[in-house]
This record gives C-alpha cells, structure tokens and sequence, in this order.
C-alpha cells in the first residue's frame, strides 16, 4: 500500500484548534446521529431512489468561487436575502461592492468566528473584513453588476436554501461536489505549487479528527468518488479543468480514470465535436475569485453556457452553476449543522435544463452533497456515502411532463 493510501493511518503529532471549535465540533461530531435525522426533515428513506424520465441524458456541473447568496441575489425579488444590513449599529442598505475587491479570510476558523454558535454577528471581525473603516463583508452585487445571473434566475429555477458542505474554504468543497465527502478535510492543500496534489508526495492538508483536533495528512486524499462510481455503470465522465480530482488517490492514481481529467478549453471543443460525456465538471480560471473580475468571470459563465444551449445536447441536458464557498462575504441564515464540518454558510445554486421550471425560486434546503445526489438519482447509481444519502436532490427544479423550452442566450456585459 503506498505512503499516500495510508495518509489517516500515520499522522503528525496533531496540534489543538481555537478552544470554542474544538467544543463545538465534538459536539456536532457526537450529535451526528440525532441531528441528520432532525435537521434534515422530509429527506427520502435512507437508500430510497427516485425514479425519473430518463430525458436527461447530460448533466454538466459548473463551479466558480467565494461569494455567499446574499453577495450576489441578496436584493433578488421573492428570494431570502438581506435586504438591510447593521453596520456600526445602524440597519442601512449594503453597499455595492466593487467589481475587483480584496480577498477576505474564508478559513475554516474564519467562518466559525463569522458563524460565532448561530448568531451570525462577527463577519466584521474576521481578517480582512474591513477596508478601513468600511465593513466590506456586508457589500453585495446588484442586477447591474451579474445581469446574466439574475436572468438565469428569472428564466430558470434560483434555490436560496443552498448551503457549502464544509464551513470552510474551497478545497473541501469542491471535493463534496464530487465525493460527498471531504474526507475530513478544513483546509485547502499546502505545498503543491499549483500541481495535482497527488502528484506532489509531501502536499498536505488540513483534516478534523474525532477528538476535535487538527491533523496534516497526504493532500492526495483516498475517497470514494463520483467519477469511479460513473465508470463502473459505463457511464462516461470528465473533468474539464476541475482542479480538485487532481488530488483524488482513485482518479489520478488510476491512469484510466486520470485520461479524463483535461484542459477547461476542452469543454467547447467537445459541445461541438460530438464527444460530450454524461457527466461533465467544468471549473475554469476566470472563477470571479477575489481579486478577479466578477465581470470578467460572469462573461466566461455566460460563454460557456450559451454553448451548451446552442449545442444539440442542450435537449437533454441539466446544467448546475454554483459557487464553492463563502469567501468571506456576509449572509444572513445560519446553517443547520449535519456534523462536524458544516454545513456552511449559503452560497448560489441555479439550475438550467429545457425541463427546469421557469422564474422559480426552490426552498428546499440542499447543499454540495445534493450534486453527487441528483448525478445519482437521474442516472439510478448507489450513493457514496452518508451525506448524499441524506441530502436533497435537485430536482425540485423540473417538471418533466412541460415541453422542453427553447435555449435561452444571452450577450456578455461590457465590463468596467
């Protein structure tokens, strides 16, 4: 068994987190089994599996980075957003935020001090929340500013109970969309000088233990995951630019799992090739992640979704755009807590598709867990583990007994 397999097995000497989240994360760690039950209410039977029309036939998952919901649909009619925020003590409208701003601290520690047990009132007091005196965590984008989001909102079907997977940053996240599971991990992974992490031995990240204790492992993590799941069923799969299954032991220690890890640019080349897998995830590097362009990645979005929609795979096709953590902003609902990572704060889920219904705003609380979820309903395969065993699917989001609408396209914005 290789070095990176026993990664969990043989461990550094761990190192103690901040006091308030060591308790509350041995809490959450033995309330596990009381609290999937009770927070999670109206979920199928543990193992049930809904049957659907097989109308979709491609379901493309597309991840960009670091904005709650409220930063981008806070002020969206009919959906629960902030509308007001208390700054220095008085209720006023957030600010308009800036189209390149900062970065602001999106760390596991971070988020739990912001969370602060519920209360949600020290999002100022993270590093990098202020800008002076301006509280910038409390800024949020407006219509203007992602007018192609917002369309896609009032088209096709907006969820604002979606929740991260992890009360952390993106790593762990990103590998719930494709695992359901993090492994454990709060941290994104050290010393891999932007290579796979598996393909770096002394890449490392960051794990919570039962003990509420933090531990570095191998950043080349050995989960179940998705894209073996698809493989087995003969269903094809890529990752187009999808960074984080560089750093999954089972696809790229497999050279046959690994040969389906390409470039983003890929993905148009296959939209007009005839080549399109079942399940594609795109991720690519115009990711709006702070300081980048939200303009400039919207655009990417909007180009890369029009291709799809111009494509003869549109008909069949389900399209997931989501965001795959906090980034430090601001939002108002506190997260139910599944276990001893998050859930985490809100972050946008739309969801595109002929079938999807039209200007709907979906309630139903899901979160990274539910993409592997509906990949998995839609496609009749087992779940991976118990996180999207108990989360929603999707799929409040279509009816298929509608006609199946025509694509919706739209131009890029000119941006500032």
């Amino acid at each position: 068994m290789s070095a990176r397999r026993l990664a969990g097995l043989a461990r550094p000497p761990s190192r103690k987190v901040d006091q308030a989240v060591l308790v509350l994360a041995v809490t959450r760690a033995l309330s596990w089994s009381l609290l999937v039950g009770a927070l999670l209410v109206g979920v199928e039977p543990v193992g049930a599996q809904r049957v659907f029309p097989t109308k979709i036939e491609h379901v493309i998952v597309i991840v960009k980075e670091n904005h709650t919901f409220d930063n981008y649909f806070g002020q969206f009619p009919g959906a629960d957003g902030a509308t007001t925020v208390r700054i220095n003590g008085r209720v006023q409208s957030p600010p308009r935020a800036a189209d390149s701003t900062p970065d602001i601290d999106h760390s596991f520690l971070g988020a739990h001090l912001a969370y602060n047990h519920g209360q949600m009132d020290r999002f100022d007091q993270i590093s990098g929340a202020r800008v002076g005196t301006a509280p910038l965590t409390f800024a949020q984008y407006r219509e203007a500013d992602i007018p192609g989001y917002w369309a896609y909102a009032r088209q096709f079907v907006l969820f604002d109970r979606y929740f991260t997977s992890v009360m952390g940053p993106s790593t762990p996240n990103h590998l719930f969309v494709v695992a359901a599971s993090a492994g454990g991990a709060t941290s994104n992974a050290r010393g891999t000088g932007n290579r796979p992490a598996c393909a770096v031995p002394n890449a490392s990240i960051a794990v919570l233990t039962a003990a509420g204790t933090t531990d570095r492992v191998s950043a080349c993590l050995d989960l179940a995951t998705l894209p073996n799941v698809l493989a087995g069923a003969g269903l094809s799969w890529k990752g187009y630019g999808f960074w984080v299954m560089g750093g999954l032991h089972r696809i790229y220690d497999d050279p046959a799992m690994r040969r389906s890890l390409v470039p983003e640019g890929d993905f148009l080349r296959d939209l007009q090739g005839g080549a399109f897998p079942a399940v594609a995830w795109l991720f690519g590097g115009r990711d709006e992640h702070p300081p980048r362009s939200i303009c400039d990645g919207h655009n990417w979005t909007i180009e890369q979704v029009n291709a799809v929609m111009r494509s003869p795979y549109w008909k069949s096709s389900l399209i997931i755009l989501t965001w795959d953590d906090w980034g430090g902003w601001y939002d108002h609902v506190p997260p139910p807590q599944a276990d001893a990572l998050g859930l985490g704060f809100r972050v946008p889920m739309l969801v595109m598709s002929p079938y999807a219904k039209k200007g709907y705003i979906s309630h139903q609380q899901a979160d990274h867990a539910s993409v592997p979820k509906t990949i998995e309903t839609l496609f009749h395969l087992p779940a991976l583990g118990p996180r999207d065993q108990a989360a929603h699917d999707l799929l409040d989001a279509v009816d298929f007994t509608q006609p199946p609408r025509p694509p919706f396209l739209q131009q890029p914005r000119s941006c500032p």
